[in-house]
């Protein structure tokens, strides 16, 4: 609980962004409620299982150049994790806590077809 990390908002309109989030709730049989950071976290919040891969550690987004959204109402200009950190006194999920796919797992090519879920 309290642990912050990184996710891809599954219901967020535009999912092209990650959102600075933090762990609620530790759940049973491994799943977690999670929500973005900011006033309305709880209202906000998803449930998701420990191994979703809509979850990154914290500098994942900066690293692959992904716009990170800090929490709702903050005032820095640009999120930076460092001083949210210094700030809050949260302490990041460690790394090993997610999925360690690569790029050299995943076998698509450009222009493969697929069946998906709209949701």
């Amino acid at each position: 609980v309290d642990m912050v990390c990184e996710m891809m908002d599954r219901l967020d309109e535009c999912q092209n962004v990650f959102k600075a989030a933090r762990c609620i709730q530790v759940l049973p049989d491994g799943y977690l409620q999670i929500g973005p950071e900011g006033s309305d976290i709880v209202n906000d919040s998803i449930y998701v299982h420990q191994t979703t891969t809509n979850l990154f550690p914290v500098g994942y987004a900066e690293s692959h150049k992904i716009v990170l959204q800090g929490p709702k109402g903050d005032e820095e200009e640009t999120f930076h994790w460092d001083s949210f950190l210094q700030r809050t006194n949260y302490n990041p999920a460690p790394p090993h806590f997610f999925d360690k796919a690569t790029s050299s797992d995943v076998t698509f090519k450009v222009g493969t077809r697929l069946e998906a879920i709209d949701q």
